[in-house]
């Protein structure tokens, strides 16, 4: 039952974050085709912010690229503003710990180089605070 919910989990943070992996041009054909998923830029120096947003206009996702790429800590949050993914990123790959929230509490996920190397249930909540 755990594997099937880190897998579902998994799946769905994957698919939420592949969206922030994309090229600008990609976001811009994606944010046409798809109207609930607008996003803004801001620029400080090499980084750019890249915020996501719900159809409600609550922030969906937010993170920084760094020549395209995803670089630095992600966020995903739900459409009330809770927090329920949260990782970082390496010259566009997942590295290190990242958290997600399920429905059976905090899932902790290893990632090396893109690719999940360890996981499991954790108590500490708290994690997912800055």
């Amino acid at each position: 039952m755990v594997n099937k919910t880190l897998f579902t989990m998994l799946l769905i943070a994957g698919t939420s974050f592949a969206m922030a992996q994309s090229t600008t041009k990609q976001e811009a054909a994606l944010t046409h085709k798809v109207s609930a998923a607008p996003y803004d830029m801001e620029r400080f120096g090499d980084f750019v912010q890249v915020t996501y947003r719900h159809a409600n206009g609550a922030v969906a996702q937010q993170g920084y690229r760094v020549n395209g790429k995803p670089d630095g800590v992600w966020k995903q949050f739900d459409e009330s503003g809770h927090i329920t993914a949260k990782g970082i990123y390496i010259d566009g790959k997942r590295e290190g710990t990242w958290f997600f929230v399920t429905d059976n509490g905090l899932q902790k996920a290893t990632f090396k180089n893109n690719k999940l190397v360890a996981h499991q249930m954790i108590n500490d909540s708290y994690a997912l605070l800055d």
